[in-house]
């Protein structure tokens, strides 16, 4: 009976770390997990290079060049969590707030104070947005930023970590090991290792964007129309397969000494892991792609101006996924199909929002493009003509998407004699 109990924490501290590296593998689009593959090539002996598809093998088609700043893809990121309606404006207002390199500068206690709320209740909000991609954004100050990327990388970071990253990151930036050392109880050879991981990483994680504008997106799902039907497949470009290396296999099978076994089955363990996560990851990808060639087919083949969208509810029983996988698995993913290039967000139907987006731009789009411009209607006008389409929308919400469609305000659309 004893033992029995004491088995199963085991299990579930070892099963631990694999269900981390697992989330953090079904948010990498096709770039991103390439570079952890071949990471994995030099770290890890058990891993060895499987077959190889050349990025020649690729249409050139599939590519095409990203317009999509910071401030629209954590929108589309937010959006997809399931939250209240107060929550989701508080949080868009902070997005829409963040400085260019995607801190979060304002005040958490003044937005408490615009939006009634409490401090605490901003503060949950602002993590929801910290954790997702890129890893760091939302900070409010560079130690922030650094814990969260260490946090994506590692999943937890120990307080005597985070209390030198809090405390002393300018003395560990000037190599003040001994005096750190003294002031914290931390052994230098610690200091050095942490500040070798910190220069590593990305202190303005909001300019990635200002850097990936105008270079092409690579798409995860490639859907390919075939007479009436569509072919379905994933992108492998530049991907290599992760093969256990054998070699390496019989040693740990042969070995005898404890800490030689520990030390090759932690290795052995993550290369496993890293295989099933990636093999997981590409089924449910593809599971994705298969569903939207199956309900999107109309706007597919070009006979309908936007996607029908599908519920995070509905893509779950379909793939036999929970709503915080698909949430991970859409996140800064494409899909090339005949009608082009997409987010996979694009097809996502986000929860508490009654109305097809795609559907309700292109109205607007059209009201608006039919208007006398010598009197222009203004966005309450808008939100009248859409009502006897038994679209109820808030004048703001036109507002919004009449700004993400790069229209002018009314004043500015007027003709002037």
């Amino acid at each position: 009976m004893n033992s029995k109990n004491t088995q199963k924490p085991k299990v579930k501290l070892s099963f631990v770390p694999y269900l981390a590296l697992r989330a953090r593998l079904f948010s990498m689009n096709n770039a991103e997990l390439n570079e952890f593959i071949n990471e994995l090539f030099e770290s890890n002996p058990f891993v060895e290079e499987g077959k190889y598809v050349p990025p020649s093998e690729v249409d050139g088609n599939y590519y095409e060049t990203n317009n999509e700043d910071m401030y629209s893809f954590l929108m589309h990121q937010f959006r997809m969590l399931e939250m209240s309606d107060k929550e989701r404006e508080i949080g868009e207002f902070l997005i829409s707030n963040f400085t260019e390199e995607g801190y979060c500068n304002i005040p958490l206690v003044k937005v408490a104070k615009k939006f009634n709320a409490k401090v605490q209740e901003i503060e949950a909000i602002l993590k929801k947005i910290q954790i997702n991609s890129p890893s760091g954004i939302g900070a409010r100050n560079l130690a922030e930023c650094f814990i969260l990327q260490l946090e994506s990388k590692d999943g937890t970071v120990s307080t005597k970590v985070k209390h030198i990253i809090n405390n002393h990151i300018e003395e560990l930036a000037k190599e003040k090991y001994k005096e750190i050392s003294r002031k914290a109880g931390i052994n230098i050879d610690t200091l050095k290792e942490l500040r070798s991981r910190l220069i590593c990483l990305c202190p303005s994680p909001g300019l990635m964007f200002a850097e990936v504008k105008g270079k092409r997106n690579i798409p995860d799902i490639i859907i390919e129309q075939d007479g009436e039907a569509f072919n379905v497949y994933l992108n492998k470009t530049s991907r290599r397969e992760i093969v256990v290396n054998q070699k390496y296999k019989q040693m740990l099978s042969e070995a005898t000494d404890p800490k030689t076994i520990k030390f090759l089955q932690d290795f052995f363990e993550k290369a496993k892991w890293a295989r099933m996560s990636i093999e997981e990851r590409d089924e449910r990808l593809l599971s994705i792609g298969r569903s939207i060639a199956e309900n999107e087919s109309n706007f597919l083949r070009g006979t309908r101006l936007y996607p029908n969208k599908i519920s995070i509810e509905t893509f779950c029983k379909m793939t036999a996924s929970s709503p915080s996988v698909i949430s991970r698995l859409v996140q800064n993913k494409y899909a090339a199909t005949p009608r082009g290039i997409y987010p996979l967000h694009f097809f996502v139907h986000r929860k508490n929002v009654p109305y097809n987006e795609e559907e309700l731009k292109e109205k607007i789009k059209k009201i608006i493009s039919s208007e006398d411009k010598r009197s222009p209607l203004s966005d309450g006008d808008v939100v009248e003509k859409l009502a006897d389409m038994k679209i109820n929308i808030k004048r703001r919400t036109v507002s919004k998407y009449r700004n993400i469609l790069c229209i002018p305000a009314r004043s500015k659309r007027r003709l002037t004699k």
